[in-house]
């Protein structure tokens, strides 16, 4: 399961969440408990959130299933066991933590919208916080669970990394040379006992150091092929 697939899926459950959010502060809204108008606008920014989430990763998708399919060039084909390579072991821990990280802080953030409803003290606002607790106590639950057992069965499953002429498909994720509000600015080989193809994102032409760093491990004959990948994406980027 590649984790565009995941992303469409909590992209889902988060329109769902932001959907119900504003349904129930939609008709219990109390303009005078500033919790309520905060959840109100919570709801929306979720629901909107999960729809554009879902297309950008549902566009994803398709991509990735056209490089499997060779629907598109492939500059390279390599097949690999995670567990086997201690930088891509590394990672898939790394981005595990992150992410649990993240679905602990949105259930934080829940929860304490949540307890600001009961201090007007009113009977609706009571029930609609334990309303609240129960729900991201639950949902929260089960996206940890989901995210934790999708990255750690990446480890001990044989995976191929795909390169095209302008996407990289590795670790389940699919890059560009573009990613989020950074890009990719340097690309280099790795020597060493196992050889690494490493792609270098960051804010060029700023002083901060690289957001994100993905090392893919060569086959020991393609070396060759991972330095013409290297010159095609350094003529993209320079």
């Amino acid at each position: 399961m590649s984790k565009d697939f995941l992303k469409c899926i909590l992209s889902f459950i988060c329109f769902v969440c932001g959907l119900v959010l504003t349904l129930l502060f939609s008709f219990h809204f109390n303009a005078t408990n500033p919790s309520c108008i905060i959840a109100l606008c919570l709801g929306l920014v979720l629901a909107a959130i999960g729809v554009f989430g879902f297309i950008l990763h549902y566009k994803n998708l398709i991509i990735i299933e056209n490089m499997k399919k060779n629907k598109l060039p492939i500059l390279a084909r390599w097949s690999y066991k995670p567990s086997d390579f201690s930088l891509v072991k590394d990672k898939i821990l790394e981005d595990c933590y992150v992410d649990l990280s993240l679905i602990v802080l949105i259930g934080v953030f829940c929860l304490i919208l949540a307890i600001g409803l009961i201090f007007p003290i009113a009977t609706d606002s009571i029930g609609l916080s334990i309303l609240i607790i129960i729900s991201t106590v639950i949902l929260c639950s089960l996206c940890s669970i989901l995210v934790y057992f999708y990255h750690v069965s990446k480890l001990e499953k044989y995976t191929t990394a795909l390169i095209n002429y302008h996407y990289i498909y590795f670790n389940n994720e699919l890059y560009s040379i573009y990613r989020s509000c950074y890009m990719l600015e340097e690309i280099e080989i790795i020597p060493g006992a196992q050889n690494y193809l490493r792609f270098v994102y960051g804010a060029p032409g700023t002083p901060y150091g690289p957001f994100q760093i993905i090392d893919i491990p060569i086959p020991p004959s393609e070396l060759a092929t991972a330095y013409q990948i290297k010159e095609h994406y350094l003529s993209l980027i320079s």
